[in-house]
């Protein structure tokens, strides 16, 4: 579990819809 790549993820999924919850919390 990469900080960085997490963080990346978060971004995109928040990008993507900021009603959708990344995968990785």
């Amino acid at each position: 579990m990469n900080l960085h790549k997490l963080l990346l993820t978060n971004n995109a999924c928040y990008k993507a819809g900021k009603t959708i919850t990344p995968r990785g919390i």
